[in-house]
């Protein structure tokens, strides 16, 4: 690896690697997580389910080992330790707290619906509210009717934001959350014991 004051020669040339070339990437990765649930039984056929939670999660140890070096990709005489040399991924950190809820409902054998949503507030994106909503109706003793709606929410990981000075990938510190809306709906019935269909 260059030390301190060791300047690279523009005219190094970079070479072929016959029997290819061998590097590591990795890092430590720590989480925190508490959660509290309530859950209350407002009637015999309605139960509500109350929740909040707090995580914390930090990216650290950053390691790149490799026979070759990262930015001009010569052969190294050695299997060499860049960790310190490269900043290919900083230590970083992500707080994330939140509530959620959900209540569902079922009378006997006809229904089950269930209705619920989650707030999560992200120390690097922000706040966001998903909500989800399921029935399930049992028409008959052989039909049945599933709907479903719900969102969702995906924050890109710190790998996919922050890394950079590696030959192999590079991060977008301007990616945006991934976001989903779903829908679904699906009627089956059963003829007999052989015939199913939806």
């Amino acid at each position: 690896s260059l030390g301190d004051g060791e300047q690279q020669s523009e005219d190094r040339q970079i070479i072929s690697f016959p029997n290819g070339a061998y590097g590591e990437l990795g890092y430590k990765t720590r989480e925190y997580r508490t959660e509290l649930i309530w859950k209350y039984m407002l009637n015999d056929s309605n139960q509500l389910l109350l929740g909040t939670f707090y995580e914390e999660v930090t990216f650290y140890d950053m390691l790149l080992k490799a026979d070759f070096h990262p930015h001009y990709l010569y052969r190294m005489d050695s299997y060499t330790d860049f960790s310190d040399s490269f900043d290919w991924l900083t230590k970083k950190n992500r707080n994330i707290y939140g509530a959620f809820f959900q209540d569902e409902w079922s009378s006997s054998d006809n229904y089950y619906l269930v209705l619920g949503g989650r707030y999560d507030e992200y120390s690097d994106f922000g706040s966001t509210f998903n909500p989800r909503a399921g029935l399930i109706w049992n028409l008959s003793d052989k039909t049945h009717i599933k709907m479903m709606y719900g969102t969702a929410f995906k924050a890109p990981t710190f790998s996919q934001l922050y890394t950079n000075e590696n030959p192999l990938v590079a991060g977008n510190p301007d990616l945006d959350p991934e976001k989903l809306k779903s829908y679904d709906v699906k009627i089956s019935h059963i003829f007999d014991e052989k015939c199913h269909t939806s």
